[in-house]
Order: C-alpha cells, then structure tokens, then sequence
C-alpha cells in the first residue's frame, strides 16, 4: 500500500516480482532501500516515476514473462517520464543483450547492486545504467525490509549464492558464490519479526542447510536450534541440498518442537550417470539413503522433490529411473520439469540436447501422471486425522472461508465466520483431493 502522507516531493516507485521466494524476499528489501531514501511504494504502475521488474533466470518461460511485460509497460512513457529497469538474476544472466532486445529500457541492475538504486532517480533525461558488477561481501545487512501485506508468514535470507555449480543452473553465475549471514544477524531478524506478530519464519538460501559459520564452527543444525529458541511458533527453510543433510542437521529438525516436519529434497534425476552429468555429487542409492534417514528420524515428516526430465543423456532406462525413484521415495509433492538449455550453464556449453522436445513432453507427462497419484494417496489418508494449521488465506469463496498450512506444509481449506488471520488452529480433515484438502475447525 502506498504511504498515506505522501507528498509531490516524494518520489514512487512500483515492483513486480517474478521467481522464488528468494526474489519475494528481495523485493521486500528493494522496498525498504527506497523508504529509506524517502520514496513511497504504490501498487500500480501508472503513477510511478520509477518501475522495477525484480525477476528469475532459472527458466527461459519466466525470461520471456519479463520481456512481454516489459514491452506492456514501455506504452507508459508516452504519458509520462516514468523510468523502467529489470533488476536481478535475469539482468545478470543477459546483460548487455537484454539492452540489444529491450533498447527502452533505463537500467538493468543484478543482485549486488542493489544499495545504488535511489541513485537512478539522478540520471539525466535519457540516460542509461548498466551493472552487473559483483560483490562476495554483500549481504544487505542493516537494511529494513517492508513487508506490504501483513502477512503471518515471512521470509528471511540466511545465504546468498552457490558453490555446487549444478551443470544445468545459472544460479551461481547469477548470485554469486556462496556467502553466509551470522547468526546473531539472523536470529535478531527472526526475534523483530516475532515481536511484530509474525507466527512462521522461512529460512532461504540457495542451498540454505550448507549455512555455516567458520569461526564460531556452527552448522545449519546450530542454527535451527538458535533461530528455534526465540520461540516464533514456526519454522520452515528451503531450499536444501541433499549432501547437506547431516546427522546434526535431522537431530535439530527432529528436537526443535517449532522446526515442521517438512523437508524439501531435490533429486533432479533418478539415475547416477544422470546425477553425474548434472554434478549434484551424490548417487541413487546415496540419495535413497538420505531418504530412509530422514524418515527414521522424523516419522511424520512430508517430503517433496524437484524433477528434471530429458536432460541430455537421459535414455529411456534411465529415465525408468527416475519413475522407479519417485515411486520409492513416495513424496508428498513435486515441482516437475523438461530440461531446456540455459545460456552460460555448462551442461549448454558441454552436452548435446538430444532428447526430443515431443519426448521431453511425453516423459514429463509420465512423471506428473505418477506424482499425481501419489499426491492423491497422500492427502486421502489425511482424512479423519487433527492436524493444526496457520491461517495465512481468504478462500476463493469468500470472508467466511480461510486457507492454512499444515506443519508439514498442505494446505487446507476451512470454514469459519471467525476472524482467524494468523492464528494457529486445530482442524479435522473430513475430505481430501489431488488438489484441495478441506477440514472443520475445531471449536
């Protein structure tokens, strides 16, 4: 929502956001530079002096959002002065050819420049500015981020960056090597939010369980503990590696009572000469184990996974792999896709793309079949079963009805003329679907 003493003098700026929760995050961040710097934040685009686009690079699909709605927005500067500018990973990742493709645009800023942004109301009439100049110290730290809606639920950066160099991701050439806030930093953070109201944390970081802090010789499970004594309700992070979950690391999940029981675990691929070739360092039977671990340690634990299907090499026997995986894992969840070539990555550089698009289609369509059921099976032996939720929602159907998240991380829909925004409750599931999970609240 915009200021309500704004003031002519006062400079307004609009953002859209595109991509993960850790773009979500930043945004919130660009928000607080620029309240900072005395400007005010509107919800729409027509009355901006300044318009950015913080955005992803992970897809090419998400790329070429950006750029259609880029062109959308040019169609404001024959009204006013408006300056328009991407920001973030995709800035990073095309450089100067989104400046060849998107000649009107003003700026483009990648993710460690961030600090300079009210400087752009400086430029002369007609000028332009393009960074994408990296910083390994920047962590934006002392920088208050503005949360606009109120929400139950935040999100709090605890790393930026990668090292694991994934041949198929432009993350770490996006965001930069891997660098790790203190502890004190984060637990600080986390302990403002609970004052403010706030029930749930969400820890981000590229590979958030590889957190560590050298000198203090403190892991991702220390940090769970320290961030779990402030005694906010709730605690979530993603997104995890695989190697990074230790002993110490399952213990904190297992003993800390507000840590949910829900663990994201991306496998990519079921097959190790595929896991080779995409360089995530582990093996099928190594991520099996990890499987079988985690479930020993946390027996209610809900596991979800990301695919990647027809990435170069993979045959039919190894993409039987994959199915074999998903089906012996038997995850809560999944985020499903077909391979596609990113600029800059060396799997685009390296390998040829030789599965077939049309193959890549009916391979992914498989996938989804399967998860589907499992998703279904899943979410039907909820039912009958007490689960507690965090109101976070307003339902399609209206004020009368709320959303909520389960510990381990479903959403549930519920009835209740109650004023219940925020709150933790407990629900009866009594039906349950592929895709909705409907409980009554318990008086």
């Amino acid at each position: 929502m915009a200021d309500t003493h704004q003031s002519d003098l006062r400079h307004t700026v609009y953002i859209e956001t595109y991509g993960c929760q850790m773009n979500v995050r930043d945004s919130e961040m660009l928000c607080g530079i620029f309240r900072q710097a005395g400007c005010d934040i509107i919800d729409t685009p027509e009355k901006a002096d300044l318009i950015l686009l913080n955005t992803c690079a992970v897809r090419e699909r998400a790329e070429q959002r950006v750029i259609g709605r880029v062109t959308q927005l040019f169609s404001l500067k024959k009204q006013s002065s408006v300056r328009i500018g991407i920001v973030g990973c995709m800035a990073q990742h095309l450089k100067d050819a989104l400046l060849e493709s998107l000649p009107g645009l003003d700026f483009i800023l990648g993710p460690d420049t961030y600090r300079t942004l009210p400087e752009l109301f400086d430029l002369d009439p007609g000028e332009h500015r393009a960074d994408w100049s990296t910083n390994r110290d920047e962590l934006y730290e002392g920088i208050p981020s503005w949360r606009r809606d109120g929400s139950p639920v935040a999100f709090v950066t605890v790393m930026r960056g990668c090292d694991m160099m994934c041949t198929f991701c432009v993350v770490p050439h996006t965001r930069g090597r891997e660098r790790c806030r203190s502890w004190r930093d984060i637990v600080a953070e986390v302990t403002q939010l609970a004052e403010e109201g706030v029930m749930e944390v969400v820890l981000l970081g590229q590979t958030v369980n590889a957190w560590r802090e050298e000198k203090e010789k403190m892991g991702f499970g220390d940090l769970l503990r320290k961030v779990s004594a402030t005694g906010i309700p709730r605690i979530r992070f993603t997104s995890p590696h695989p190697l990074y979950y230790g002993e110490e690391e399952l213990k904190a999940i297992a003993e800390c009572e507000n840590v949910c029981e829900s663990i994201h675990l991306p496998v990519q691929a079921g097959n190790t000469d595929v896991l080779k070739k995409m360089n995530r360092r582990y093996t099928r039977e190594e991520y099996l184990g990890i499987v079988r671990t985690i479930r020993q340690s946390i027996p209610h634990v809900t596991l979800s996974t990301d695919i990647i299907v027809g990435f170069p090499g993979e045959t039919e026997s190894r993409f039987e792999d994959t199915l074999s995986l998903i089906a012996e894992c038997s995850f809560d969840s999944g985020y499903l896709f077909k391979y596609s070539p990113r600029s800059g990555t060396r799997a685009e550089r390296e390998f040829e793309d030789d599965v077939p698009a049309e193959e890549k289609q009916r391979r992914l369509e498989q996938v989804i079949e399967l998860q589907t059921e499992l998703t279904r099976r899943s979410q039907q032996a909820m039912i009958g079963g007490q689960y507690e939720i965090l109101v976070d929602g307003i339902g399609d159907r209206g004020p009368n009805q709320w959303t909520g998240r389960t510990r381990g991380n479903r959403t549930v829909v519920i009835e209740s003329e109650k004023e219940l925004m925020g709150r933790l409750v407990k629900v009866i599931i009594e039906e349950a679907g592929t895709w909705t999970v409907r409980g009554r609240l318990i008086e």
